[in-house]
């Protein structure tokens, strides 16, 4: 194909590429991302709707692919909602198409523009020419659809009312207003009888299925909260409606017919209203159709409800003396009667948490799945029983019992969410107290009876197992919560932030971190002020909200300034000042973004605990019931019992866990409370996870399939939701640690402020000595400051490695340690008169303390992801920072004692000599063999003066400026021969060993020399010493690998 381009101008070039990309269908087009709902799915699913110049294009949110392409001029109008969009083709499609999306003002504004591209170029004669020179199209008559207002009658499903009963309101769609498909809705039932208006009713519910269709009158002035009140009003007369239709099939007297066709046509008319009223309040308040929809679902239950309960009302009035066809009257009325419960629970706001709902549904299976197994060894059992009317008795007994389980089973179903409602409430417990009523009469009938005793003994066994169900039901109401939940973007951002933070302060000399860390915070930055502002709508206290809202512009002014002086230490790695603004700035960053967070992260920990505690407590009890199902389908007595003993601990297990749960939300602000649930979560998985095992271990013998696909599902969820209620709990113990962190950096603030007063003191020469403080004792005072500081900072590296759980209390240990070393660090500076003595002690101790706050932060962010190689690393940086800075302490607080000064500038000239080391080696003359010995000589000089050093240390502390000087003077020489050496040897790859052992060995010459200043003025600690020793065996292996180096080269 290429070949045929050949010769082709570049001119002609262009204009075929041009030409090539308007003719693809996406050229020009404008993108959105919506979802929609597709039948089979509970959950919306991701597409794309992209709009050009002559198409609206479906395609798929993955592939890209091109799923449907409507013609804009077959558009003849559409209606934007807060959460959702809607086109209507006319005949030229079936249905509406509707999409969820919060962008439909967006979507209408660029159709709008569109059609008045399209009006404008149409001629008289309908014929326009396109774009495209070659191609001639006919435009077909398109309604101008410019975002209108007006007023419109709505119809619906039902018709054959007069039309002041329809639903008015003001539109305020970006387009025409709509009715259904057509002018009349091609279902329209007029209702004359109960038979039309089931017909009617039906046609209602199947338009519920899809909340995101616009409804003429839906959007109007009403507010949410009335729109509320609406839908509980039309609520209200759906349920009086009803009981005029059951009063007129069941009432006494002869069967009026016209009475009952008019009681139908009244409920399916409160029907259509309650359905108006809902879509109407979903849409005012603008909430996405992908998350719960209480309101929905408790409407069309009680449409489904109404139903029921027409065809209910129908067959009663068929066969008035059927006492089938009156029971199922009775049930259907029930059911609307839970349905409408349930709906004024939503329409009030009083929806549980989802843990809770689920705990209550898995406990009133259990009660129901026991109460049947009760059931039927009670039946079982009675057989045996000689009295016939004992033996009635007995089975007429276990058929109550049954049907008093699944009636609560039932009531749970519908009742659950809104179990905050206290009607709710009241109906789940009465129908649970009920079971148990019936289990009671039970076994007293059977008892009375005369059953054979070791039935009995099983009976009893398995009421105790229902009681415990119901036990658990009852306790799962006492525990339900507001519906709502955490914010996790926001806590994720935070969490980052302050990683970023942490890794910032320990990244000198390494651009590529500096620039990875500043850009998260820059990246997480507008999630977490987000978030901020979203805490903030929901404080209930004004001055709460400002506080958070001025905290929040506090932050994303220290990221601005972070991210200033990010990029200046990235670009001059080298710049101590500038790495100095950078860590400054990072502390401030992680100090207010913890004040941002505040206990919003311990309290979401929790939260998250409690919540996952009964989605496990949940899933745990549906494995019992499938467990203690599929036993009876085990002809394995062993295996059998196994199952059923796994079972039992397993459902001990979740009664010791509710325990807690109902303790610790009885005492939120117990520490003691809540740490005893966290125990409980870590004590419940070995029981339930022994089921686990057991059933997957036992379904092999398991003969009917159902049972064991049951039970091999429960135990999969069991499984996964004891898995998240682990993970919740080593996280609630993370975010108890935060308050010992914030405790700790209170520490940190006040010891600041005593340095800056101190430092101010010794500036002005106002530097006191303590009344009766010696020199010898202050410096005392510090060694064992020190000592303690230093063993601090190990527990705190050791808990990050072996216990996380530990580091808020190990941080308040350094915290305090650094406090004491500062105080004894003060009063050695008081007991001297030497002013720049007294500065370098207080700028020493000022360096630990900043070291050891960096220390801390990275120990904070240890705690929040304690698998973090990055932050390990980094918490290791600070620790030597720490060790450093302590020996540096240790150095100037001698700086009035002959050696002090000569040491640091021994260390000087090793720094100096350091970087003279050639990372690229240059032949500088001579022959390998001559530098290599002229080498191997130097190392000799500096194990000497090694040995001079180390004595002075441990014998002779007055003697160690002398003994450091001596051993820094060796190491010019040593810098000299390594790079004659490592020039002309032969062996390019030993010539890089003799570099990197070259640098090695220097770097380790310092270490020791501060070690040894170290160890100087800690005479006789065995830490001292210890670390000494190893300084020193370091030293010599660094001396050995160059040896080592020039030797594999001759």
């Amino acid at each position: 194909e290429h070949k045929k381009l050949v010769g082709m101008s570049e001119v002609n070039a262009k204009y075929r590429y041009v030409q090539l990309c308007r003719s693809l269908k996406t050229y020009g087009i404008t993108f959105f991302h919506t979802k929609e709902r597709v039948k089979g799915q509970k959950k919306p699913v991701a597409k794309m709707l992209g709009i050009t110049r002559d198409a609206i294009i479906r395609l798929d949110f993955e592939s890209k692919e091109v799923e449907h392409e409507y013609p804009l001029t077959h558009l003849k109008r559409w209606a934007a909602s807060p959460a959702s969009f809607t086109l209507d083709f006319g005949d030229y499609e079936d249905d509406y198409v509707s999409v969820i999306t919060t962008e439909g003002e967006a979507i209408s504004q660029l159709l709008a523009g569109y059609i008045d591209i399209l009006l404008k170029k149409r001629k008289d004669t309908g014929v326009v020419l396109d774009e495209n020179d070659n191609d001639v199209a006919t435009v077909e008559t398109v309604g101008r659809v410019r975002g209108q207002a007006g007023t419109a009658i709505s119809t619906s499903s039902v018709a054959g009312y007069d039309s002041s009963q329809g639903r008015v309101g003001d539109l305020g769609f970006g387009g025409q207003p709509m009715a259904r498909k057509g002018d009349r809705p091609k279902n329209d039932v007029t209702v004359t009888d109960i038979g039309s208006a089931q017909t009617a009713v039906a046609n209602i519910l199947n338009e519920m299925e899809n909340p995101g269709l616009p409804v003429p009158g839906s959007m109007s002035s009403l507010t949410p909260q009335q729109w509320r009140q609406q839908l509980l009003t039309n609520a209200n007369g759906v349920a009086s409606a009803a009981g005029k239709l059951v009063g007129a099939v069941s009432g006494p007297g002869q069967l009026d017919r016209n009475a009952l066709n008019n009681c139908a046509k009244e409920v399916t008319l409160s029907v259509d209203q309650m359905a108006a009223a809902v879509r109407g309040a979903s849409l005012a308040e603008g909430k996405d159709p992908d998350g719960e929809m209480p309101l929905f679902d408790g409407a069309k239950q009680v449409a489904d409800a109404v139903a029921k309960l027409l065809k209910a009302s129908k067959d009663a009035s068929l066969n008035p003396s059927d006492p089938q066809a009156k029971e199922a009257l009775r049930t259907a009325q029930e059911a609307l009667k839970n349905a409408g419960t349930y709906l004024a629970g939503a329409c009030n706001g009083l929806l549980a948490d989802s843990g809770t709902h689920k705990l209550l549904l898995e406990s009133a299976k259990l009660i129901a799945a026991a109460t049947n197994g009760l059931c039927n060894m009670a039946e079982q059992s009675a057989a045996n029983i000689q009295d016939p009317g004992k033996r009635q008795q007995v089975q007429t007994a276990a058929k109550s019992a049954n049907q008093a389980g699944l009636h609560n089973l039932t009531v749970t179903e519908v009742l659950a969410p809104a179990v905050l409602d206290p009607s709710c409430k009241r109906q789940i417990v009465e129908s649970a107290k009920a079971v148990q009523s019936a289990n009671a009469f039970l076994l007293a009938s059977a008892k009375s009876a005369g059953m054979d005793p070791n039935a009995m003994d099983r009976m009893q066994e398995m009421a105790r197992a229902v009681a415990d169900a119901i036990g658990q039901l009852l306790g799962g109401t006492e525990m339900a919560e507001p519906r709502g939940g955490t914010d996790p973007e926001f806590a994720e951002a935070a969490k980052a932030i302050s990683n970023a933070a942490a890794t910032l302060i320990s990244a000198q000399g390494n651009p590529a971190l500096i620039q990875s860390a500043a850009g998260t915070v820059k990246t997480c930055e507008p999630s977490l002020i987000a978030g901020a502002k979203r805490a903030a709508g929901k404080a209930d206290d004004d001055a709460v909200k400002q506080r958070i809202l001025q905290m929040a512009k506090q932050v994303a002014e220290a990221v601005k300034g972070l991210t200033d002086v990010a990029g200046n230490a990235a670009a001059n790695p080298s710049d101590q000042a500038a790495f100095q603004r950078l860590q400054d700035s990072a502390r401030k960053l992680a100090a207010l973004t913890s004040q941002l967070v505040g206990d919003a992260g311990k309290q979401a920990a929790m939260q998250q605990l409690r919540s996952n505690s009964k989605f496990a407590a949940a899933a745990a009890t549906g494995l019992v019931a499938a467990a203690r199902n599929a036993a009876t389908a085990i002809n394995d007595q062993t295996e059998q019992a196994n199952l059923l003993n796994a079972a039992k601990g397993a459902a001990e297990a979740v009664n010791a866990l509710m325990a807690s749960l109902a303790h610790a939300q009885r005492h939120p602000d117990d520490p003691a409370a809540q740490q005893a649930l966290m125990d409980a979560a870590r004590k419940m998985a070995p029981g339930a996870y022994k089921l686990v095992a057991q059933a997957k271990s036992v379904a092999p013998s398991v003969v009917d399939p159902g049972k064991k696909q049951d039970m091999l599902l429960a135990s999969n969820a069991a499984a996964d939701a004891i898995k998240d209620l682990l993970n919740s709990a080593t996280g609630a113990s993370s975010a108890v640690g935060e308050q010992e962190f914030d405790e700790a950096s209170e520490q940190f603030q006040a010891v600041m402020a005593d340095l800056d007063a101190a430092q101010m003191f010794a500036q002005n020469g106002q530097m006191e000595a303590l009344p009766g403080q010696t020199k010898d004792g202050a410096m005392d005072l510090l060694n064992t400051a020190v000592r303690g500081m230093g063993n601090a900072a190990k527990a705190l590296v050791g808990a990050a490695k072996t216990n996380p759980d530990q580091l808020g209390p190990g941080a308040k240990d350094v915290a305090s340690s650094v406090g004491q070393v500062v105080t004894a660090a003060k009063a050695l500076a008081g007991s001297t008169n030497n002013r720049t003595t007294q500065k370098a002690i207080l700028g020493g101790a000022r360096e630990l303390a900043n070291a050891s706050e960096a220390m801390v932060s990275c120990a904070r962010s240890i705690a929040s992801n304690p698998r973090d190689p990055a932050l390990a690393h980094a918490l290791t940086n600070a620790a030597k920072a720490v060790a450093d800075a302590l020996a540096k302490l240790i150095a100037q607080s001698k700086g009035a004692d002959p050696g002090a000064k000569e040491a640091e500038e021994a260390l000087q000239a090793l720094q100096r000599d350091a970087m003279r080391i050639n990372t690229v080696p240059v032949n500088l003359g001579g022959d390998f063999n001559g530098n290599s010995e002229r080498l191997l000589q130097s190392t000799k000089a500096i194990n000497a003066a090694i040995a001079q050093l180390l004595h002075a240390a441990r014998n002779n502390p007055n003697g160690l400026g002398s003994a450091a000087k001596t051993t820094a003077a060796t190491i010019p020489e040593l810098v000299d021969a390594a790079n004659a050496a490592a020039g002309s040897c032969p062996v390019k790859n030993v010539q890089g060993q003799i570099v990197n052992s070259t640098k090695a060995l220097v770097g380790e010459v310092g270490k020791l020399i501060r070690t040894s200043q170290v160890a100087s003025a800690r005479q006789g600690d065995p830490d001292a010493e210890s670390s000494l020793a190893a300084s020193a065996k370091a030293v010599g292996n660094a001396v050995k690998g160059l040896v080592d180096s020039v030797q594999s080269g001759t």
